[in-house]
Protein backbone atom coordinates (compact mmCIF):
# COMPACT_ATOMS: atom_id res chain seq x y z
CA UNK A 1 0.00 0.00 0.00
CA UNK A 2 2.82 2.63 1.22
CA UNK A 3 4.57 1.77 -2.44
CA UNK A 4 1.39 2.50 -4.31
CA UNK A 5 1.11 5.85 -2.60
CA UNK A 6 4.25 6.76 -3.56
CA UNK A 7 4.11 5.56 -6.97
CA UNK A 8 0.22 7.27 -7.68
CA UNK A 9 1.68 10.67 -5.98
CA UNK A 10 4.56 10.54 -8.46
CA UNK A 11 2.20 9.53 -11.25
CA UNK A 12 -0.61 12.24 -10.65
CA UNK A 13 2.38 14.62 -9.87
CA UNK A 14 3.25 14.16 -13.66
CA UNK A 15 0.07 14.44 -15.06
CA UNK A 16 -1.04 17.54 -13.10
CA UNK A 17 1.83 19.75 -12.77
CA UNK A 18 -0.19 22.68 -11.58
CA UNK A 19 -1.26 20.73 -8.29
CA UNK A 20 1.05 19.79 -5.76
CA UNK A 21 1.36 15.90 -4.98
CA UNK A 22 3.16 14.10 -2.16
CA UNK A 23 3.33 11.08 -0.01
CA UNK A 24 4.12 10.87 3.81
CA UNK A 25 6.22 8.90 5.62
CA UNK A 26 5.72 9.33 9.62
CA UNK A 27 7.63 6.85 11.14
CA UNK A 28 6.83 4.87 14.18
CA UNK A 29 5.06 7.68 16.87
CA UNK A 30 5.62 7.36 20.74
CA UNK A 31 1.62 6.56 20.96
CA UNK A 32 -0.28 4.64 23.71
CA UNK A 33 -1.73 2.52 20.41
CA UNK A 34 0.37 -0.53 21.64
CA UNK A 35 -1.47 -0.66 24.97
CA UNK A 36 -4.62 -2.67 23.01
CA UNK A 37 -1.76 -5.18 22.36
CA UNK A 38 -1.42 -6.15 25.79
CA UNK A 39 2.03 -7.42 27.14
CA UNK A 40 3.38 -7.57 23.24
CA UNK A 41 2.67 -4.07 22.64
CA UNK A 42 4.64 -3.05 26.11
CA UNK A 43 7.67 -4.98 25.08
CA UNK A 44 7.17 -3.49 21.59
CA UNK A 45 7.04 0.06 22.84
CA UNK A 46 9.46 -0.29 25.73
CA UNK A 47 12.15 -1.76 22.95
CA UNK A 48 11.64 0.48 20.60
CA UNK A 49 11.08 4.02 22.50
CA UNK A 50 14.13 5.52 21.61
CA UNK A 51 13.77 4.86 18.04
CA UNK A 52 10.30 6.68 17.63
CA UNK A 53 9.26 9.95 16.74
CA UNK A 54 7.53 12.46 19.09
CA UNK A 55 3.96 13.20 17.27
CA UNK A 56 5.48 16.60 16.81
CA UNK A 57 7.97 15.25 14.23
CA UNK A 58 6.01 12.49 13.08
CA UNK A 59 3.71 15.68 11.56
CA UNK A 60 6.97 17.13 9.90
CA UNK A 61 6.66 16.10 7.13
CA UNK A 62 2.99 16.72 6.59
CA UNK A 63 3.41 20.50 7.50
CA UNK A 64 6.10 21.02 5.44
CA UNK A 65 4.19 20.03 2.31
CA UNK A 66 1.33 21.56 3.18
CA UNK A 67 3.03 24.95 3.95
CA UNK A 68 6.56 25.01 2.17
CA UNK A 69 5.96 27.04 -0.67
CA UNK A 70 8.42 25.18 -2.68
CA UNK A 71 6.12 22.42 -2.72
CA UNK A 72 4.33 24.52 -5.57
CA UNK A 73 6.97 26.01 -7.67
CA UNK A 74 10.22 23.45 -7.49
CA UNK A 75 9.06 20.95 -10.17
CA UNK A 76 11.68 18.52 -8.46
CA UNK A 77 9.43 18.46 -5.35
CA UNK A 78 6.32 17.38 -7.26
CA UNK A 79 5.46 13.79 -6.56
CA UNK A 80 8.21 13.66 -3.28
CA UNK A 81 8.09 11.32 -0.52
CA UNK A 82 9.12 12.96 2.50
CA UNK A 83 10.56 11.53 5.19
CA UNK A 84 9.97 11.91 8.73
CA UNK A 85 12.43 14.61 9.30
CA UNK A 86 10.04 16.34 6.22
CA UNK A 87 13.06 15.89 3.70
CA UNK A 88 12.22 14.15 0.47
CA UNK A 89 13.87 10.91 -0.59
CA UNK A 90 15.44 10.31 -4.07
CA UNK A 91 12.68 9.73 -6.39
CA UNK A 92 15.17 6.62 -8.25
Amino acid sequence: AKHADVAAAHHLANAEPSISFTSQQPGSIVSNFGNALGLIGTIYYKGFYMYQFSPSQGARAALRAALDPDFNTVQELQGAYLHADGNPWPKD
